[in-house]
């Protein structure tokens, strides 16, 4: 039916996104070119093959990463900021909340940022 089709689709979208997270911090230790995608399957409990059934390459792993962290990101700007707010109000507050995510998620925009020339 069309309803488990999306439920199925729905759940392999989340088991990407928790893969993702999981290598952020081997990410963050090792960096992008000295940790392999057999290091990053077994930290998430799964095997090497399962991670291809996910991503193709460990890029595409960083990839879901920054889409996870503008996710979070538009999920906190969106529940904070109101239509009946004044306008200088919302832009205070997404500059906030701009800041106190900048701030959460320092080491990994700092390996972003560093690892970009390493990713081909």
């Amino acid at each position: 039916t069309i309803q488990k089709h999306y439920k199925t689709k729905m759940n392999k979208l989340e088991k990407r996104k928790q893969i993702a997270r999981s290598c952020c911090n081997l990410f963050l230790k090792y960096g992008f070119n000295n940790i392999s995608v057999n290091s990053l399957a077994k930290n998430a409990g799964i095997a090497k093959g399962t991670i291809y059934e996910y991503f193709s390459s460990k890029e595409d792993i960083i990839l879901e990463l920054m889409c996870c962290l503008q996710e979070e990101y538009d999920k906190k700007v969106l529940s904070k900021i109101k239509s009946s707010n004044p306008k200088k109000e919302n832009l205070l507050i997404v500059f906030e909340i701009f800041l106190k995510n900048n701030q959460e998620h320092f080491p990994l925009s700092l390996f972003l940022i560093k690892e970009r020339w390493a990713v081909k």
